[in-house]
């Protein structure tokens, strides 16, 4: 483990979604899992590694692939070389995308995968199979405890049949050491899978492709900002709404004001919020689908019609039915 540490420590520092702490990564493995794999000679891991000597060290997801170095160059996204053996960032490595799709119980859906590109926090799967719709599944990197808002909020609104998200395939859970000495184990969010829509585009793109032509951009702004009212009453009906008050309000301020400073200093974070799918794709039409582990048929967004077929239990979470014995998504320890 320390010749894979050793490797790490070099290697992180150079990606988009490391924090810099201002010195040497001083990395501790907080949880170790092996995943499956096909191949007697690779060794698939998925690693949670904190940086940090105290309590507040950054929590990192690393999957990684171990394969035999052969007389071909190694992979671009190579992390280190030990003897005759490559070490390799999992996401980019055909060993890893097969086992996530295995514990996210979906193995189905297996095809070509490739990695998105350009993104800044985490790193994004695309498999193509052959009979079914693309799916992207997000590995995120670094960690935090509790379900990613990405999760929970968009999990609840595919399950409610909101248009202006995809359906959700699932996700996994982890759970590692706590970086304070003494506390119990954290739980939280690995990954996040749903279906890819490949012809949606970014509206802040849209908007600035219009405005570098002169072109009107009022329908698409019309569109945009109906899709951003359908969802906000969607998430004011499925989750809490407490009224905004005079205790509240000051927080609720402070909060803007730190998102456009932070929109000031870095665009890009500015443009990740300015997505709309409403112009690019008609409302999916939910009842009449098939559950893809039982083959039950759906009356709503996400549930087997009652009865359904035996051995099948539907979960909002992952709002996906599932050959398990209890209804929860596929986790990990």
């Amino acid at each position: 483990m320390q010749t894979t540490l050793r490797h790490l420590a070099a290697w992180m520092p150079q990606q988009r979604w490391y924090t810099p702490t201002g010195g040497e990564p001083r990395l501790r493995v907080l949880a170790e899992r092996r995943l499956s794999s096909s191949a007697p000679d690779v060794d698939v891991q998925l690693l949670i590694v904190g940086d940090g000597d105290d309590a507040d060290a950054i929590v990192y997801q690393v999957p990684l692939v171990w394969r035999p170095r052969t007389g071909e160059p190694g992979p671009s996204h190579t992390v280190g070389v030990d003897d005759d053996r490559l070490l390799v960032d999992g996401p980019h490595d055909p060993a890893f995308t097969a086992a996530l799709l295995v514990e996210l119980g979906r193995p189905d859906l297996a095809g070509p995968a490739s990695v998105l590109t350009g993104e800044q926090s985490n790193t994004s799967v695309i498999f193509r199979p052959s009979h079914a719709a693309p799916v992207i599944c997000k590995v995120f990197r670094r960690l935090h405890p509790g379900i990613n808002p990405d999760i929970e909020l968009q999990s609840a609104l595919a399950a409610a049949g909101s248009a202006h998200v995809p359906p959700v395939i699932g996700h996994l859970d982890g759970e590692w050491t706590s970086t304070a000495p003494g506390e119990p184990a954290v739980r939280g969010s690995l990954a996040f899978a749903q279906e890819f829509l490949p012809d949606v585009e970014d509206a802040w793109r849209v908007a600035l492709a219009a405005a570098a032509v002169s072109a009107d951009f009022s329908a698409e702004a019309q569109s945009l900002g109906r899709a951003t009212a359908d969802v906000h009453r969607d998430l004011a009906h499925l989750f809490p709404t407490p009224p905004a008050d005079d205790d509240a309000r000051p927080s609720i301020v402070r909060g803007g004001d730190a998102a456009r400073s932070r929109s000031r200093r870095c665009p890009r974070s500015a443009r990740s919020t300015m997505r709309s799918r409403a112009s690019t794709r008609a409302p999916r039409p939910r009842p009449g689908r098939t559950c893809n582990a039982c083959t039950a048929t759906t009356t709503s967004a996400r549930s087997c019609t009652p009865p359904p077929a035996a051995g099948c239990s539907s979960t909002s979470r992952a709002s996906r039915c599932a050959r398990s014995p209890n209804g929860a998504p596929p986790t990990w320890r």
